[in-house]
């Protein structure tokens, strides 16, 4: 069984008294002042720890919230490029008659659709990151880069 000790209570002038006491030799006066000392370090680390954490919380809540409006923009944008990707492929109820020059607007339109690809694939891999997630294999950069030259930042096909 722990000692217990029994309850003290001091009068108004018991806490001078005995600062008194101590202040009356070198090594009491040592004592306070480490004493004071020490109590600051501890309440100051445990201020900055405190603070520390209230920083990350504040910046873990704005990368989200920022992370949160990228993936709606993004799947906004793919969104965008899925209904181009339709339009372009549905079927029109009359056949245009063939303009002239039809290649270059064969290649044309290839061309767009090739760069649509790309950035379909760029930003579903870009959503896959800002949910958390690893880019799925079939979106790595190397095979949605399939058009880029060595250290370029844009595809051939925009080129």
């Amino acid at each position: 069984m722990p000692d217990e000790e029994p309850p003290v209570t001091f009068g108004p002038g018991d806490y001078e008294a005995i600062e008194a006491a101590v202040m009356e030799t070198t090594r009491g006066r040592w004592f306070l002042r480490e004493y004071a000392r020490r109590n600051r370090t501890a309440d100051t680390e445990a201020v900055l720890a405190a603070v520390a954490r209230l920083e990350k919380k504040i910046a873990d809540e704005s990368t989200a919230r920022t992370m949160d409006r990228i993936r709606a923009s993004l799947l906004d944008m793919a969104g965008a490029i899925e209904d181009t990707k339709a339009d372009i492929a549905a079927p029109s109820p009359e056949p245009p008659p063939p303009p002239a020059g039809n290649e270059e607007a064969a290649r044309r339109i290839a061309r767009i659709l090739e760069t649509l690809r790309f950035l379909e694939g760029r930003i579903r891999t870009m959503i896959a990151l800002c949910d958390g997630d690893e880019a799925p294999p079939e979106a790595a950069p190397e095979r949605i880069a399939a058009g880029f030259a060595a250290n370029e930042t844009t595809p051939a096909f925009l080129n």
